[in-house]
Parts: structure tokens; sequence; C-alpha cells
């Protein structure tokens, strides 16, 4: 659908718009503004991604420094088919133009040890104060975990306290 067709379902079909003279100027203008912005979220989402790639992420038991499986989950290989990097710089992004994102942990058949995930989609079931969270619709790099449910106890969800881009003022 094109903009004239979308305008078009909006006003009638006998509604006339042209994208020449001051009102397409003005269109023109204002989607140009959305892409510079949207561009200048990206490249800070980016930066910030690939500042939270780099850090190594220490691990601690009964109050010492230890690397075991923890330790290379966050910082080798969180799942067979990505690296630390790309791990992080996933979440950081679903985290940014989210608001919200969802790390999962599971054990597939075919791997030996606990795997990590950061999901495409989920869903929250239900919200407790006293009891787990409970967490549905749960895919992640296309694969969809179909009629599972994970519990606050098998997942990592992460909320920014903003849930909107502010707004700015160019």
């Amino acid at each position: 659908m094109g903009v004239k067709e979308f305008f078009r379902s909006l006003f009638g079909k006998d509604a006339r718009f042209t994208l020449d003279g001051s009102m397409g100027k003005g269109f023109a203008c204002a989607v140009q503004e959305t892409a510079v912005r949207e561009l200048a979220f990206a490249a800070a989402a980016n930066l910030i991604a690939n500042t939270v790639s780099k850090c190594e992420f220490k691990t601690f038991f009964a109050g010492q420094e230890i690397k075991a499986d923890e330790y290379y989950l966050w910082n080798v290989k969180p799942n067979v088919n990505e690296s630390s990097s790309v791990f992080l710089q996933k979440l950081i992004y679903r985290l940014c133009f989210d608001g919200e994102a969802l790390v999962v942990f599971d054990k597939p058949r075919s791997a030996n040890g606990i795997q990590m995930f950061v999901t495409d989609t989920f869903s929250v079931k239900a919200e407790f104060a006293l009891y787990p969270n409970v967490f549905i619709g749960v895919s992640a790099n296309g694969y969809e975990f179909e009629g599972r449910e994970f519990f606050a106890d098998q997942a990592l969800y992460f909320r920014l306290a903003i849930q909107s881009a502010p707004e700015l003022g160019f």
C-alpha cells in the first residue's frame, strides 16, 4: 500500500492528495527528520551494545571469583550458534528498541550443558508478587518453544525504567 492509498483509506476514495507543493515538502521533511532520529538512535544503541560486549563478566561463589560454567556462558559462548559478543549485542539492541528483553536458559538435546538465548518474542502470562512470573509465547532465533512456559527462575527479564524513547527536540 502506497502513501496515497493509505490516506485514501483514512479519508475516503474521493480525497485527493499530492506530494508536490507545500504539503509534499512538509511530508518529505517529516520523513527525513524521522529517518535521522532513527539513525541516531540506532547508532547510540550500537555504541552501547559494542561497549557492553567488550566487558568481562565476573562470576562469584561464596565471595570468591570463579571461572566455571556461568562465566563461560557470559564471556565465551552462551549457546551453540552465537559468541558472547553477538549475544550481548542482541540483548542490548532488544533492550534499547523494545524497552525490555528476556533471556531464557535451556538445555537442548543436542548440546552439552545449559545454554542462554535472547528471545525474539515473548509475553508475560502472569506477574506475581510472591511467586515467580510466567513467560509464554517464547521464541528465539526463529525457534518457538511451543507450549512451554518459562518461570522467572529459568529466565532473566530486563526492563528499562523508561518504556519509550524520549522525544528529541530538533
